[in-house]
């Protein structure tokens, strides 16, 4: 363990060591990167498979702290490389079908998108030019839920349930409100405090022209990718890659299934 609580792996017979991004330099790790918060309900709303294009097309993604989510390969050349640390990587390989077969990256834009379910907290509010707010259709949105949670409950009970989720709205609405009215206070919230400016980005425009969203999306975070990159990404991105990744996650850690 390192002064920071990150751990260090060494080996003496190799040249190669990984760090923790939180080790390096301040001036090394903290550089001029540009981030871009990625907003989205916690109801499922694709969020896994926009993720997944973007690690596919070599975009940096994190959750939490960038320092914390990513390791710094140092194999002694010029060349920089970098890993997901074991927690998250492992935990994401269920729904990212990229971890599955790539364990490094090498990211040549200074950009980095963070992906999250917060709320929105008035003095804390992400830069709202660099903002995407991804949404699906609620109905949709909150019937897959449904799906996902193997409740015992009908899906017309399912929808007068208090849906409970960790926000700073659980003061507010106690004990909770209903799964379709937590989903649209969510939005409703992102879109009246960030809406005029963040991009707004739907699922099912994704679903209907992928090229021409990704294509809109990685405008706005200033990359560029050659169509065919952003093709090949999709390929890689399908749901039956999706299915495969996951059951394949549940072999191998059926302790977390």
């Amino acid at each position: 363990m390192d002064g920071t609580g990150g751990e260090v792996k060494s080996n003496n017979n190799s040249a190669v060591d990984v760090v923790s991004i939180g080790q390096l330099p301040r001036q090394e790790a903290m550089t001029s990167e540009r981030e871009y918060t990625l907003i989205s309900p916690v109801f499922p709303s694709g969020v896994a498979w926009i993720l997944n294009v973007l690690l596919e097309l070599n975009v940096r993604i994190f959750r939490g702290k960038r320092e914390a989510f990513w390791r710094r390969i140092v194999d002694g050349t010029e060349r920089c490389s970098e890993t997901i640390t074991p927690g998250e990587g492992t935990v994401l390989q269920q729904w990212l079908p990229v971890l599955s077969c790539k364990k490094t990256f090498s990211f040549e834009e200074p950009v980095a998108v963070r992906w999250t379910h917060e709320w929105p907290a008035w003095g804390s509010l992400p830069d709202a030019n660099r903002t995407i707010i991804y949404v699906r259709d609620g109905r949709d949105a909150v019937h897959s839920h449904f799906k996902r949670s193997d409740s015992a409950d009908s899906f017309s009970e399912y929808l007068r349930k208090p849906f409970h989720v960790e926000s700073i709205f659980h003061k507010v609405f106690r004990p909770g409100l209903p799964p379709a009215d937590m989903w649209a206070l969510y939005c409703s919230l992102w879109l009246r405090v960030q809406g005029s400016q963040a991009l707004l980005v739907g699922f099912e425009d994704m679903r209907s022209d992928p090229v021409k969203e990704v294509r809109r999306f990685l405008d706005f975070v200033g990359v560029q990718r050659a169509d065919d990159a952003i093709e090949r990404a999709l390929e890689r991105s399908t749901f039956d890659r999706a299915r495969e990744a996951e059951e394949k996650y549940a072999k191998e850690h059926p302790e977390r299934t």
